[in-house]
């Protein structure tokens, strides 16, 4: 079976992770299908080339003599992509294309799919189906790209969501039949590489300060500036008994900012900003910590949360992307983490309190289920054996 995926972006070379979650997507799916993978942004250069068994037709964000001018390259790059995506299933038909995100890529996927009546999943990855003007996030009605997520939603022959939040909001869209939803949506979330993301066998130190790490770009949807505040608010709690670190890591517009709040509240020192680390060194940096800790005002999926807990890490966070489904558990079983229900540093700092107060044998019967959970319901090899099923009865 062949099939085409088409995505933002995509890697560049063997050492670009680009967005991990989908390189190991790929790398698993190519194992079991004859996948081509067509990049629409990134890389910004026009190329076909391979990485293992991956063709990827780099379509080049419709570059014009290296230049991009608004609008003619918009709709170069569609053309682009749609002359690739003709010629590839002319000389080799797909079974099946695959659109990650239903805004561009999702759009032109279900666009071709459609002329060559091909069968077509995309896959709800981001914010296509929520809008929040507060943390400027989200596509629904905003604009072309609103227009585009209902185009979408309407034309794929199947729907994958991550996460009941996801589920929810997309009940929510105008435009979209309900028996629609109910006929063309499935339950889909992406895999983490436990492999990868496995716990250490080295004992914590314990002198080392109680240790919280959160992973993710920054920018407004993560919430960062509430977890500084709610780190100061637990340090006037605890007082003198105050011995813990908030290390944050990615990299984005607010750094900042966020430098700034740091000063203001005093907490140099106690709360680092470490920029981009390497995907291949997020265990390692994880076997460093106590627990992950989260203040995104919106999740479709939550892939960071995902490999902490795969590492052997509880985590405390909001009812945001797979956090209500990891949560769930039945009476007397072990706990994966912490609720916050509100968005407010006393909230927060609350539940960080607790968390610092488990008994750490406790604590680490929380992380080992965590693992477990994910074992049992993200494992990566599983998931894309799901996703290949859903592909197999598209194709029928």
């Amino acid at each position: 079976m062949r099939v085409a995926l088409v995505i933002p972006g995509f890697q560049s070379d063997e050492n670009d992770w680009c967005i991990p979650a989908f390189t190991n997507l790929a790398r698993e799916l190519s194992a079991s299908v004859d996948l081509d993978v067509f990049a629409l942004r990134y890389p910004q250069r026009r190329d076909d080339y391979n990485i293992g068994r991956v063709k990827v037709h780099a379509i080049g964000a419709g570059a014009i003599l290296g230049l991009r001018p608004f609008g003619i390259s918009l709709l170069k790059l569609w053309s682009d992509f749609a002359d690739v995506f003709r010629n590839e299933h002319t000389a080799s038909p797909f079974a099946a294309v695959i659109g990650i995100w239903a805004t561009e890529a999702g759009w032109l996927a279900t666009r071709s799919a459609q002329e060559l009546r091909i069968p077509s999943l995309v896959h709800l990855a981001g914010g296509e189906v929520v809008s929040s003007p507060y943390i400027q996030y989200g596509n629904r009605g905003q604009g072309r790209a609103g227009r585009m997520v209902q185009e979408t939603l309407n034309r794929a022959d199947l729907l994958t969501v991550p996460s009941d939040p996801v589920m929810r909001a997309l009940y929510r869209m105008r435009g979209v039949s309900l028996s629609l939803i109910d006929a063309r949506t499935k339950r889909w979330s992406l895999g983490v590489d436990t492999n990868m993301f496995t716990p250490t066998e080295k004992p914590r130190d314990s002198d080392r300060p109680f240790t919280f790490v959160t992973v993710g770009s920054l920018i407004r949807v993560k919430g960062h500036r509430l977890l500084i505040a709610s780190f100061d608010r637990l340090r006037t709690a605890l007082k003198h008994d105050f011995n813990a670190r908030l290390r944050i890591v990615g990299s984005g517009p607010l750094r900042p900012t966020l430098e700034q709040l740091i000063k203001e509240y005093e907490l140099e020192g106690y709360v680092t900003l470490e920029g981009d680390v390497p995907h291949e060194k997020l265990p390692l940096l994880f076997s460093e910590c106590d627990a992950f800790l989260l203040g995104s005002f919106y999740e479709a999926q939550c892939m960071a949360v995902l490999e902490a807990m795969s590492c052997g890490l509880p985590w405390i966070a909001p009812l945001v992307g797979c956090i209500p489904d990891v949560a769930r558990s039945d009476v007397g079983e072990t706990p994966t983490g912490l609720i916050f229900d509100a968005r407010k540093p006393s909230f927060v700092a609350s539940a960080m309190r607790s968390m610092m107060e488990l008994d750490p044998a406790e604590r680490r019967r929380w992380g080992l289920h965590a693992r477990e959970r994910v074992l049992r319901g993200y494992e990566l090899r599983r998931q894309t054996e799901r996703l290949l099923a859903l592909l197999s009865a598209l194709e029928t």
